[in-house]
């Protein structure tokens, strides 16, 4: 999420596992970041977003995002019924877009 709101992300090529030693269990991938120009940026709040909203999100893997965000928003069910997202989603089931919504919502409260 991070990345995605301040660069543009261009897949390039997939490396195979098998050329590396130790073999890895993964293949790998090679991207592109090209900085967002200042008015190509998506307009958050960014102490929210990054700091407390993303990192709160992202902080226990695969519990519900309502239940890790509720010191910062009360009413998760409005929140995602504005936001398209389910009352059980999980941080990763959320677009950047959805997030970027989720942080103006908050503030708007």
């Amino acid at each position: 999420m991070v990345v995605q709101s301040q660069c543009r992300v261009e897949y390039l090529r997939t490396v195979p596992a098998s050329v590396f030693l130790p073999q890895p269990e993964v293949d790998f991938a090679f991207v592109r970041l090209t900085p967002l120009a200042p008015n190509e940026s998506p307009g958050i709040h960014r102490e929210l977003f990054f700091l407390t909203l993303v990192r709160r999100g992202f902080s226990q893997r695969r519990k519900q995002l309502g239940k890790l965000i509720k010191e910062q928003l009360t009413d998760w069910p409005r929140a995602a019924a504005q936001i398209g997202a389910s009352l059980q989603a999980r941080a990763e089931e959320l677009s950047l877009e959805q997030w970027i919504a989720l942080s103006n919502f908050i503030v708007r409260q």
